[in-house]
């Protein structure tokens, strides 16, 4: 199997410092795009007139992301199991846990206390909301799903341990092949279903329509790693540089342009496309932007993001509950500054539950070494 792999360690190991601050920056405005999308619920006055009305494509972003490094993980490993696959995922899945876990348990406990029901039903809602925290909406585990973007945390955790092992035991096979075969019919298919792309409640059959969209996103990044490591071999000029920083630029301008004056098109697949040209750029390292990106809280912004992600939609739930009679103008600031500031809390808490230390203290109450 060692064999079939598409590159070495070193590309995976060799990541810079100023790389993750490339992608840092990127999660943090895909994530801004994701909280800016769900100001739907301020009440704006029609469905175009608040900014990114077509935010929901940055979950795809998300996706590719999660793609490439998932490829990278396997990679990486010198162990080549089905054991260490489930060890990956579960490392990332504990990660993201102390960002879930806190900002889902407030959330329905905040919920709760707005509606003031009984003992027995703030019990059972606490109860309920189990099986949001542990991201199983889904796979349609669940009684109640308040935290809707969860949605691709859960779709994600999923999808991703099936792609890990056909990336581990087809290599190349399946990035130079079905990754890209999958990526398109599965995208063809949500495109000719509903002709865009938000699309993450219905059913297929037996599945969520949202784990097609996962596995589509998870095939795109693998082709984005295969297509980063052809781009890295070649070895390019000042000039050349500057041209890949201009078509990066040119991408992302795009994205984000289409994603704040558009809604529900057709064009959201070749929109996709555009962010994964734009994704290869800055998984090559050859773009000259990397030497700009070296202020040191870049490094935090990974972090903030994913905290703002899961935190957000509590705000845009109590935002409308607190100003009932204001505009969506005169709610779009609070929603802003309280969001960015429970991001903060909520990162806050993740980061003092994280760590081998914090885990370690509750498994020494149950195991000995």
């Amino acid at each position: 199997m060692v064999g079939s792999k598409v590159v070495g360690c070193a590309f995976a190991e060799k990541q810079s410092v100023v790389v993750n601050r490339e992608l840092n920056l990127l999660r943090m405005l895909f994530a801004f795009v994701v909280h800016m999308v769900h100001t739907s619920g301020l009440s704006p006055e029609d469905t175009y007139s608040y900014p990114f009305t077509e935010g929901y494509l940055a979950v795809e972003f998300f996706f590719l992301l999660s793609g490439f490094f998932a490829v990278q993980s396997v990679q990486k490993s010198t162990i080549v199991s089905r054991a260490e696959i489930m060890r990956i995922v579960w490392n990332k899945y504990r990660r993201i846990m102390c960002y879930v876990i806190p900002s889902t348990l407030i959330h329905y406990i905040l919920i709760n206390l707005l509606e003031k029901p009984s003992p027995w039903v703030f019990v059972r809602s606490l109860v309920y909301s189990v099986f949001e925290m542990a991201l199983l909406p889904m796979s349609g585990v669940y009684v109640t799903f308040l935290n809707l973007p969860l949605w691709y945390l859960s779709a994600l955790f999923i999808s991703l341990p099936f792609f890990m092992l056909l990336v581990q035991e087809w290599g190349e096979s399946f990035l130079y092949i079905v990754a890209p075969s999958a990526s398109l019919v599965l995208y063809g298919y949500l495109c000719m279903r509903t002709g865009h792309i938000d699309i993450w409640a219905e059913q297929y059959g037996l599945i969520s329509i949202s784990l097609l969209r996962a596995f589509a996103g998870l095939c795109l990044g693998g082709c984005c790693y295969v297509l980063a490591l052809r781009l890295k071999a070649v070895s390019f000029t000042i000039v050349g540089s500057r041209a890949l920083a201009c078509i990066q630029f040119m991408c992302f301008g795009i994205a984000f342009f289409y994603m704040y004056t558009h809604r529900y098109s057709k064009l959201d697949f070749l929109v996709i496309a555009i962010i994964a040209m734009g994704c290869i750029i800055v998984f090559s390292q050859k773009s000259s932007v990397n030497s700009v990106l070296n202020l040191p809280w870049f490094n935090q912004l990974a972090d903030y993001s994913l905290a703002l992600y899961v935190s957000h939609w509590s705000i845009r739930t109590y935002i409308p509950i607190l100003m009932p009679n204001a505009t969506y103008w005169q709610m779009l600031f609070p929603y802003i500054i309280c969001s960015l500031a429970y991001a903060a809390l909520i990162l806050w808490v993740a980061k003092r539950a994280q760590g081998a230390a914090v885990w370690g203290k509750w498994r020494n109450l149950f195991v000995r070494e």
